[in-house]
């Protein structure tokens, strides 16, 4: 497994040649999802939130890797229309020095993604004086205790992934710390700490007056940073970056941009921030 993400190391740098400046800047629009949502057949309601919820959102309670795939030429139209709508393509950082990297908890292989593209980035210059783990307290997966034995939570995952994955020596110089949130309570029971969860808790602990980065992967860096703007003060100043969309980690890709895009739709409406 070690060697297997050494290799994936290897190709993302190679491969960052060419695509590393090439990520899109067209975001996805109200109008633009209005038009895929018509050429996937959703008819007209008058409310396109309730429709994409209806259909494009996966279950309550499930995972994305559950979610079925589509029909050929669906996936097809989707995917394109990803790539040309910032879902694709790695997003790379706008700037060389930040005072602070967090990265974002995941499932673990998004984890082990997300820090070979931080060591990746670190070694083409990038520079920061800490990085920030933010994770919750969410229980791992029976399939996911593989590739971190003796963990229970997301949070032990990172901490055990971080020591056990990384390859570049840029990292042994850098702070590293780890930021946990607990399970939230509902009025429906206890759920796990989610994007919104993890950046408040960032923000108790770190200034407005410093440059953040932020880093995400494909298909959610237009999502978590939509999130990130609706949930800190606008003193803070951040970029938001991310490998490409690695659509051979999903069994249903076009699903899981579906899926993303309802709840970038939800939260532009929550906020009116340009939906």
């Amino acid at each position: 497994m070690q060697l297997f993400h050494y290799f994936c190391f290897l190709f993302l740098s190679i491969f960052s040649i060419t695509t590393a400046h090439a990520a899109a800047t067209k975001e996805p629009s109200l109008e633009a999802v209005q038009s895929l949502s018509e050429k996937l057949g959703l008819r007209d309601s008058g409310n396109l939130l309730q429709e994409i919820q209806k259909y494009w959102m996966r279950r309550p309670g499930s995972e994305r890797f559950e979610m079925l795939p589509l029909k050929r030429e669906q996936q097809h139209l989707i995917l394109s229309w990803a790539k040309d709508h910032s879902l694709i393509h790695e997003w790379y950082p706008p700037q060389k020095k930040y005072d602070y990297i967090a990265v974002f908890g995941a499932r673990i292989n998004g984890m082990i993604h997300r820090i070979r593209f931080l060591e990746k980035i670190l070694e083409e210059g990038v520079d920061t004086k800490e990085i920030i783990f933010m994770t919750g307290m969410r229980p791992l997966g029976q399939d996911e205790k593989y590739d971190a034995p003796g963990c229970d939570t997301e949070y032990d995952a990172a901490k055990y992934l971080w020591k056990t994955q990384r390859i570049s020596k840029k990292t042994d110089k850098i702070k590293c710390r780890f930021i946990c949130v607990d399970m939230q309570e509902t009025t429906e029971g206890m759920r796990r700490p989610n994007t919104r969860d993890v950046v408040l808790e960032m923000a108790k602990h770190y200034p407005p007056s410093a440059k953040y980065l932020f880093v995400s992967s494909q298909p959610f860096c237009y999502y978590q940073k939509t999130i990130v703007e609706h949930s800190l003060p606008k003193e803070y100043d951040f970029d938001v970056a991310g490998e490409r969309f690695c659509t051979y980690y999903y069994v249903a890709p076009a699903a899981v941009v579906l899926d993303t895009l309802t709840r970038i739709l939800y939260e532009k409406k929550m906020y009116s921030s340009g939906f």
